[in-house]
């Protein structure tokens, strides 16, 4: 705070500035020689770092060799945390290691921080994007390794709410091999067989990985590909669950607009839409239930509805 208020009465003097920075250093080195276990004192002065002006000839360059040489300190003292080392790992994806040295960085940061979601979450979209660059494999191994190393790492009651981002690479690969025909009807099977694995794993099926699901379905497969996934899911949700209402929904879209739609599908989805909405969203899809049998040219079916409707 200081050397930022000095900053401010220096104006324009750069000389003032490089006066206020290396006194304010100055303070950061004796707290962190004092206090080396402490990560509140190396996190602030990491972001001091990374806010003053680094020397001439190359001023970005050496910022990264400051705050790097920085983060390897705290690394060495144990309190290094997982905001810095995010930001370290992409100076190092930045520099001339590129990205193998931010998954070196990575590496050092799930060994010190097993149970960090984050941290894995990171490694794996690092591992799968260099793969794609690769057209393969990366040097970090496969993605598929990289996310069951996670899952073993990451207690079972954290790893909820990133289940469905972790496995979004593996996701894509196998949706990209079946789109491509890669390896026929096994491939095809195989990502079924995936897809399904992952939305097992939730306490409460993903619905963005549900919807994924019934997408490539339709792609691969067809209306019938549709379907088979809409059973595939409701069969794990029996007692019901607001969070597939999404994907409910979807598969309504998709299964209405056949020209001869399997009817007792459609009522059947609309109604486990309407168990399970939150009431702020129960009248939209009474509406769109009671317009489906509109334009089935049946009025008393629609008329039901919208009774319904109103008493609910």
């Amino acid at each position: 705070r200081a050397a930022k208020r000095q900053r401010r009465e220096a104006g324009a003097d750069s000389g003032a500035w490089a006066e206020a920075d290396e006194a304010a250093a100055t303070v950061f080195e004796q707290a962190v020689l004092e206090l080396p276990a402490n990560p509140a004192i190396w996190r602030f002065y990491a972001d001091f770092l990374h806010s003053a002006p680094a020397p001439a000839p190359a001023p970005a360059a050496g910022s990264h060799a400051r705050l790097e040489a920085l983060y390897e300190r705290a690394t060495s003292a144990g309190a290094i945390s997982t905001e810095m080392l995010l930001h370290w790992a992409g100076l190092a994806a930045a520099g001339a290691g590129g990205a193998a040295s931010a998954r070196a960085v990575l590496r050092r940061g799930v060994q010190l921080r097993p149970a960090d979601a984050r941290l894995w979450l990171r490694l794996v979209e690092l591992v799968h994007q260099e793969g794609v660059l690769c057209g393969g494999a990366s040097g970090g191994g496969s993605v598929q390794a990289v996310v069951d190393e996670a899952l073993d790492a990451i207690p079972s009651g954290s790893v909820g709410p990133v289940l469905a981002r972790l496995w979004q690479p593996v996701l894509e690969e196998h949706v990209v091999a079946a789109l491509q025909e890669v390896g026929g009807r096994s491939v095809r099977e195989t990502t079924h067989a995936l897809f399904m694995r992952v939305i097992e794993l939730g306490a409460v099926p993903d619905s963005t990985v549900c919807s994924q699901y019934l997408a490539w379905a339709v792609l691969v497969e067809g209306s019938k590909g549709a379907a088979r996934v809409f059973h595939r899911v409701m069969e794990l949700v029996k007692g019901g669950t607001s969070a597939l209402v999404p994907f409910i929904l979807e598969f309504v879209k998709i299964e209405s607009s056949k020209p001869h739609p399997d009817l007792a599908l459609v009522r059947q989805a609309y109604e486990a839409a309407l168990r399970d909405a939150h009431d702020e969203d129960a009248g939209a899809i009474f509406d769109a239930y009671a317009q489906f049998e509109e334009d089935r040219g049946d009025s008393a079916k629609a008329g039901a509805i919208k009774w319904r409707a109103k008493g609910a």
